[in-house]
């Protein structure tokens, strides 16, 4: 599910621009975060980064809107 994982979309509008979101357990109303993280962006050339609670880290280059990306940590 990917608790305590921290998903960071890179580019976009701008080549620097980060968007940063964290996959949480509890703590929330009634429940915990979805493990489906959803951005803002459009037709730019991005880039998406995992770090992962153990460590350890999965980058995927040339990611695009309108895409639904799956990424295991087994795999970093």
């Amino acid at each position: 599910t990917g608790v305590g994982a921290k998903v960071t979309l890179i580019g976009g509008p701008a080549k620097d621009f980060r968007q940063t979101q964290e996959t949480l357990a509890g703590g929330q109303y009634l429940s915990h975060s979805e493990p489906l993280r959803v951005f803002a962006t459009g037709p730019h050339p991005m880039t998406l980064e995992v770090e992962w609670r153990s460590g350890r880290s999965s980058v995927i280059a040339g990611v695009q809107a309108n895409h639904l990306y799956e990424v295991d940590e087994a795999a970093a």
